[in-house]
């Protein structure tokens, strides 16, 4: 069992009754617990460093069971994919006063899409586009999204803070088998369960001072 400072103190002063320890072993006794605690408290940061390094790349979230939520735990929408970056995206035009940030081309439905961008500003708009009549599931601060393809999905952000989200794709027949509003370990075993398809769409970002009410009002909670 550890001792505290007190304990130990205590211990020191009845084994030297009826004399009492000269100040300096008591001030060596009081030095030797502080780098104790110092030592324990830094192995315990250092394993909590450790534990988010192996969770690298995926996303917080509640990831809920088929019944209700489940408490917070690593959770991500399954393997990534890579896509194609356009360059010259950065340069397109503004929308609703966005700054247009990142835009990458995937060439599958039914697999996981994650991006990390650096947001430009307060207000960050998320749109998959060039995917028909698909749905989009998205997974950004802790929230599990659904919308049609060419829908926006809207966040609060901290300029300069980088930001990784997760989208997929499905194509009609797919999202009605999924349902539009699945949690994310349902949605995950059909991914798992279901091969991908062929199928292009991209991920578009825009962030930055937003003219427009929607920005203002269509946006989960800010982490």
């Amino acid at each position: 069992m550890a001792h505290t400072l007190k304990d130990l103190t205590e211990v020191m002063e009845a084994a030297s009754a009826p004399g009492r320890p000269s100040p300096d072993l008591l001030a060596d006794v009081r030095r030797r617990v502080g780098r104790g605690n110092r030592a324990r408290a830094a192995a315990g940061a250092l394993g909590v460093a450790l534990a988010a390094g192996g969770t690298f790349g995926t996303v917080q979230a509640l990831a809920g069971n088929d019944s209700g939520p489940a408490p917070r735990r690593q959770e991500a929408l399954g393997p990534a994919m890579t896509g194609v970056t356009n360059g010259a995206f950065p340069n397109s035009a503004r929308v609703e006063g966005l700054r247009p940030v990142a835009e990458v081309h995937y060439a599958e439905f039914g697999r996981t899409a994650r991006l990390t961008f650096t947001p430009t500003g307060e207000f960050t708009m998320v749109r998959a586009a060039d995917c028909g009549d698909a749905t989009v599931f998205g997974l950004s601060h802790d929230t599990l999204s659904s919308y049609r393809c060419g829908g926006e999905a809207y966040m609060l952000t901290t300029p300069g803070v980088p930001v990784t989200i997760e989208t997929t794709v499905l194509s009609r027949g797919a999202a009605r088998d999924v349902g539009n509003m699945p949690t994310l370990p349902a949605l995950n075993r059909y991914l798992a369960a279901h091969k991908p398809t062929p199928g292009h769409w991209s991920v578009q970002v825009y962030s930055g001072p937003c003219t427009s009410d929607t920005c203002k009002t269509r946006h989960p909670p800010k982490p």
